[in-house]
């Protein structure tokens, strides 16, 4: 998953910048799982390549592999997918809410 620092979340909520544990994440790559967090916070490929450090095509065919490996045709899906899951790890954890 991406660092954390503030430098890299200016602007997104706490919750929001929460990363999955891996295991969440199969059946993606650690880099996809990146992307898709990246994708999942609202991030361009132009932005996302910047924040790792890849050119806008290689997150362009990351997307695309995230999509069908998910199943999904949209980034919308694939964000939904990400926020799902997160929130079932969230209720694993602390079924109560707090």
């Amino acid at each position: 998953m991406p660092p954390r620092n503030s430098a890299l979340h200016a602007g997104l909520p706490k919750r929001a910048s929460n990363s999955l544990p891996l295991s969440a994440l199969n059946p993606l790559s650690l880099r996809e799982g990146e992307v898709l967090e990246w994708i999942a916070a609202g991030k361009r490929n132009s932005e996302i390549a910047a924040i790792l450090g890849l050119s806008p095509r290689t997150v362009e065919k990351h997307v695309q592999h995230i999509l069908e490996k998910l199943g999904v045709e949209t980034r919308t899906g694939a964000s939904t997918w990400w926020h799902e899951r997160r929130r079932a790890i969230e209720h694993a954890i602390m079924p109560d809410g707090r």
